[in-house]
C-alpha cells in the first residue's frame, strides 16, 4: 500500500459560515426495501421538539411499499419529500438526497433507526453555542428488531473533541466515529464531502466518518439521542467472527480508505495520506480473518504478537477493551480451528459487550468439552 505526502498547505479546519439563529436542518434518509421500519423513521423526525426542519426521502429502487411509505407522508406534512430512483446503492441515494436538501445543518438517519424526540434541538443548541464545530457525534442506544434496548454505544471508549486530524491520520482513519444516524454536519463540511463516492454502495457513512474529521473540528453529545436496530439485515454487522464478513469488511475498509485518499487529492488538502497499516481495528480484522483460514499456529503466534503491540500502543482504546482483546484474540489461537468462530461470536457479539470479560473463562470451557465430543 503505497502512502504519500500530498500537495498544498498544512491541514487546518475549515472556516464555517456562521450559522442563522434559527438555522435549517435536513434529515436525509435513503431507503431501499425497509418499509417495515420506514414509518416509524419519519415519524421520530416529524416529532422532533425543533422546528425548522425538512426531510428527504430517497427511495433506492425500492421493491417493497417503501415508496408508498414515504408519499403517504409526503403527502401529509410538507416537511417531508420523497425522492425515487432507480437503485444504485446507498451513496447514490445519500447523493440524491443531499443535492435537494437546503438545510444549514444535515443530520443523516438510516431508514431502520429513529431519533429520541429531541436530537435536532440538541444538535443545533451544540452547533451554536461551538461555532467552529462541523461535525457532532452522540452516542446511541442499539435495540433490537422489537425496539427493545440492548445497549447503549460507545460502551467503553469515550469521544473525541477538536480538532484531531493529525489523531486520524496517525490511527490510518481510525477515531471515535459514530454510524450514520448519530452524525451530524455543518452545510460547508457536507459540501465538501458530497458526493459520495458511487462505488461505495453499502454503508457509505463510513466515507463521511473518516473524511469529516479531517476537514473540520469535532464535538461529541454523550446522551444517546437516536436508536441503532438490529435486526439481522443490517448491511455491515457490528460483529466480524465469521469468515466472510471479515473478509468483507476487510476489503470494504480498503475502499472506503481509497476514496477518501482521493478526495484530499481533490481538495488540496496537505498532510499525508491515510494509511490502513496503521488502523488497529483493520489489523484486528485482518487477525480474525488469519484465525479463521489456514494458518499454521507460529503464524498466528507472530501475527498475534503483532496486534498486541498495537494494542497495547493504542491511544484510543481503553485498558478495558485492550485487555479484552488481548485475552480474546490470545485464547483464539490455543482452540481448535473449527472452534474459533464459535469463541469469537461469544465474546465479540454486540449483545455481549458488557458479560465479555467476565464471560470468557466460562466460554472457552463451554467449548473445549464441545470439541471432544465431535
Amino acid at each position: 500500500m503505497s502512502v504519500r505526502q500530498l500537495t498544498g498547505p498544512p491541514p487546518t479546519p475549515l472556516r464555517l459560515t456562521p450559522l442563522a439563529s434559527s438555522p435549517r436542518v435536513t434529515v436525509l434518509i435513503a431507503s431501499y426495501n425497509y418499509g417495515r421500519f420506514l414509518p416509524a423513521a419519519i415519524e421520530s423526525v416529524l416529532a422532533q421538539t425543533y422546528a425548522n426542519l425538512e426531510v428527504i426521502v430517497c427511495d433506492d429502487g425500492s421493491t417493497d411499499d417503501s415508496a408508498a411509505i414515504a408519499d403517504h407522508y409526503s403527502r401529509r406534512d410538507p416537511r417531508v419529500k420523497l425522492l425515487c430512483k432507480e437503485n444504485g446503492g446507498q451513496a447514490s441515494a445519500w447523493n440524491a438526497a443531499f443535492a435537494a436538501c437546503t438545510g444549514d445543518i444535515i443530520c443523516p438517519l438510516d431508514a431502520d433507526d429513529t431519533f429520541a424526540p429531541e436530537k435536532v434541538a440538541n444538535i443545533v443548541a451544540y452547533c451554536a453555542s461551538h461555532p467552529n464545530c462541523g461535525c457532532v457525534v452522540h452516542s446511541m442506544m442499539v435495540v433490537n428488531a422489537g425496539g427493545e434496548d440492548v445497549q447503549r454505544i460507545p460502551f467503553l471508549t469515550p469521544f473525541e473533541d477538536g480538532w484531531i486530524a493529525e489523531c486520524v491520520v496517525r490511527r490510518g482513519g481510525r477515531w471515535r466515529y459514530m454510524p450514520s444516524s448519530a452524525l451530524a454536519l455543518r452545510r460547508d463540511v457536507a459540501q465538501r464531502i458530497f458526493p459520495i463516492p458511487g462505488t461505495l454502495r453499502v454503508c457509505a457513512d463510513a466515507f463521511v466518518f473518516t473524511l469529516a474529521p479531517l476537514l473540520t473540528v469535532v464535538g461529541s453529545i454523550w446522551e444517546p439521542l437516536s436508536q441503532y436496530r438490529v435486526h439481522g439485515a443490517n448491511q455491515i454487522s457490528a460483529s466480524v467472527s465469521d469468515l466472510r464478513s471479515a473478509r468483507n469488511v476487510a476489503a470494504w475498509s480498503e475502499r472506503v480508505v481509497e476514496e477518501v485518499n482521493a478526495r484530499l487529492v481533490s481538495l488540496a488538502w496537505g498532510g499525508e495520506q491515510l494509511d490502513l497499516r496503521n488502523d488497529l481495528q483493520y489489523l484486528e480484522t485482518c487477525f480474525i480473518v488469519a484465525l479463521l483460514t489456514e494458518h499454521s499456529r507460529a503464524e498466528l503466534l507472530r501475527d498475534f504478537a503483532q496486534l498486541s503491540r498495537a494494542l497495547l500502543d493504542d491511544d484510543l482504546y481503553g485498558s478495558t477493551q485492550k485487555l479484552l482483546g488481548l485475552i480474546v484474540y490470545g485464547a483464539s489461537i490455543g482452540l481448535p480451528a473449527g472452534a474459533r468462530q464459535r469463541w469469537l461470536a461469544t465474546t465479540l457479539g454486540p449483545s455481549r459487550a458488557k458479560q465479555a470479560i467476565a464471560g470468557m473463562r466460562g466460554g472457552l470451557v463451554r467449548l473445549l468439552p464441545h470439541r471432544q465430543r465431535s
